[in-house]
């Protein structure tokens, strides 16, 4: 073999050996996102009730306002979508990848170490309001960003198999939170989950993140990403440094969206809006279901 033929297998192996290590941190980083998400929906429903809201004079009331909190990440989502999706643009996907997973990593565990509302009173539901809202804002940044990271680095033939890794990952955070949580509440009595038992599978998101933030900090952004920054930093369109510095302001790409593709927007919006109702129905209120009215 000439040593052209082997520089060039070499280079074959290497872009394989990348595209494999960006599908295992873009699944990994989207499945633990999302077993951080379904540990809030599980404790939302059983725990924090009794633990921020102080449900001994209405427990209807108490359940109703945790699950409010759930549900006031969605309203943080269109925002983290919009800031990432800009920041995506200016400064890489990789970048913006691991902002969005170290964001939801420590507003995770420091949901697992907040006081509860015997000890400090209605300052406990204030902060847990904040830490969700953190965390549906760095989620949005998270699951479509893993989704275009891995679309640019896929084969063009094969981009809709790499990008559908991304939902099939957050099933498996899920399976893992929903196994863990399973676990724990077999093995514990409901005085020592209320206690201390809800918070480990928050805390666990300290540990967990740390792991996937390596891998992706030693990613490099994708090829298509460095075509599009070398394409227009020869046109004289980005910074010194080398980062795209679109002419279009951040909310440019919305303005667009609405002016431009507004059917499109609602056929897809109707759409999400089926897949969701069902999905957090099964995820936060079936629980909840079972364990009061059922069990």
């Amino acid at each position: 073999m000439s040593t052209v033929e082997a520089a060039a297998g070499k280079a074959q192996a290497m872009v394989r050996d990348s595209v494999k290590t960006v599908i295992a941190a873009s699944m990994v980083g989207t499945a633990i996102e999302f077993y951080d998400f379904y540990a809030y929906g599980t404790a939302a429903a059983n725990y924090f009730p009794k633990v921020f809201f102080g449900d001994t004079t209405n427990p209807t009331v108490a359940l109703l306002a945790s699950l409010l909190t759930f549900a006031i990440a969605f309203i943080a989502r269109p925002l983290g979508s919009l800031v990432f999706g800009h920041f995506g643009d200016r400064m890489g996907r990789k970048t913006t990848l691991v902002v969005s997973l170290l964001t939801m990593g420590i507003a995770t565990f420091l949901i697992g170490c907040l006081p509860s509302y015997s000890v400090i009173g209605v300052g406990a539901p204030i902060l847990l309001l904040l830490l969700r809202m953190v965390q549906g804002f760095s989620a949005s940044g998270e699951y479509a960003g893993a989704a275009t990271f891995l679309g640019e680095y896929a084969p063009t033939s094969k981009r809709g198999i790499y990008c559908s890794l991304i939902p099939a990952s957050t099933a498996i955070g899920l399976l893992a939170g929903s196994t863990l949580a399973t676990l724990m509440a077999t093995n514990m009595n409901s005085s020592a989950m209320v206690g201390w038992g809800w918070r480990v599978p928050f805390l666990l998101a300290g540990p967990l993140g740390l792991i996937v933030l390596y891998i992706r900090a030693k990613l490099a952004d994708s090829p298509v990403y460095q075509s599009m920054n070398d394409a227009l930093e020869s046109k004289g369109a980005a910074s010194a440094d080398g980062q795209i510095a679109a002419k279009s302001g951040m909310f440019a790409p919305l303005a667009e969206l609405f002016h431009n593709h507004l059917k499109a927007l609602i056929i897809s919006f109707g759409a999400c809006v089926l897949n969701a109702v069902g999905f957090y129905t099964v995820l936060t209120y079936l629980p909840t279901y079972l364990s009061d009215t059922v069990g």
